[in-house]
């Protein structure tokens, strides 16, 4: 990779640890009693961080997904991979705990030397609304290339190829598909041209829909541009999706809470979790979706830090219906 960044180029999801500068905490004391005043500030800055730049918290979900990409990797499948769900349901979470560990991978296997052309991963965030041109214009900002953004999306789709295999880029990730409307002239055939121009790139994706539907006895692919033209629906019959549903109120979701307890930067005595007391009350605050769950947790973390306890952080019922408050518009989104 080279050493020049630009600030607006999408690189790689852990870049967020970049402004850190100085390495963040991961264990917590169990009381803050004994704790000076310059000590608990310190603390609190600590958990400021941390809130900053949470880790990624590795569910059964993330881990089952982890693997069947793994197996195709470097197998030149030409395969497209999506997550798909509603809202807040994780998708974003999975896909950069996914991008966080290929890139950890593959520099392990090939470290980064001032002036190489080896970029692994672009990270393209679409945004609302997105079209096919803006998307081309994203990667050739990624690469540094910006002279060469003229024409129209497919006049860019070679230009862009050909960065790829020049950079040997292995994995292309867009987030948030659905962005891309499935306008007249055919987004859905402009991808599957990038994607057969690209050589070994696997092609990630996530895509939002607010609910399940099928069509022809199939689930129907959440992003619009892999609907109704022949090469969306190409795209869509070779991809291999992970279609997320929320979580029953039941031992999975117990589990689950169990990960992210083990996680937050609390500060009471680990031996005696707190969480599993109001399992059902956290369910029904988030819909039994992941993606709420690390927003409710985050915010009763700011809580808590705001409360200046004298003794331990107590997780109760009236903490979790005020961080709830403070999520209810993406709460709202979700439903």
């Amino acid at each position: 990779m080279t050493t020049e960044r630009r600030a607006d180029a999408h690189e790689f999801a852990n870049t967020a640890y970049d402004n850190v500068e100085r390495e963040l905490r991961t264990k917590w004391p169990n009381t803050y009693k004994g704790q000076t005043k310059k000590g608990l500030a310190e603390l609190n800055e600590d958990r400021r961080l941390w809130l900053a730049n949470p880790p990624t918290i590795i569910t059964p979900q993330m881990a089952d997904f982890h693997k069947r990409l793994d197996r195709q990797v470097g197998k030149n499948s030409q395969k497209w991979y999506g997550i798909e769900g509603v809202p807040y349901i994780g998708k974003s979470h999975i896909l950069k705990s996914y991008v966080d560990q290929f890139h950890v991978d593959h520099t392990e296997q090939r470290p980064f030397v001032s002036g190489t052309e080896w970029q692994p991963i672009p990270v393209v965030w679409l945004q609302t609304p997105s079209t096919f041109k803006a998307l081309m214009k994203r990667f050739l900002a990624f690469y540094l290339a910006d002279d060469q953004q003229s024409g129209t999306g497919p006049d860019m789709v070679q230009p862009v190829a050909r960065l790829v295999k020049k950079h040997q880029t292995k994995l292309i990730v867009l987030d948030d598909l659905h962005t891309l409307p499935n306008e007249k002239g055919g987004i859905g055939n402009h991808l599957k041209h990038f994607r057969d121009v690209c050589g070994e790139a696997i092609f990630l994706y996530t895509a939002t829909q607010k609910e399940r539907r099928k069509h022809g006895g199939k689930p129907e692919p959440a992003a619009a541009a892999l609907r109704d033209e022949t090469g969306g629906a190409q795209i869509n019959a070779r991809a291999t999706v992970l279609r997320l549903d929320p979580h029953s109120l039941d031992n999975d979701w117990l589990r689950l809470l169990q990960q992210f307890e083990k996680a937050m930067p609390w500060c009471y005595d680990r031996r005696k979790p707190q969480l599993h007391q109001h399992a059902s009350q956290i369910h029904e605050l988030t819909g039994g979706r992941c993606g709420l769950l690390a927003e409710l947790l985050s915010e009763t973390t700011s809580l808590l830090i705001e409360a200046n306890s004298k003794s331990e952080d107590r997780v109760t019922e009236e903490l979790l219906n005020e961080a709830g408050n403070e999520i209810a518009d993406a709460a709202r989104i979700a439903a």
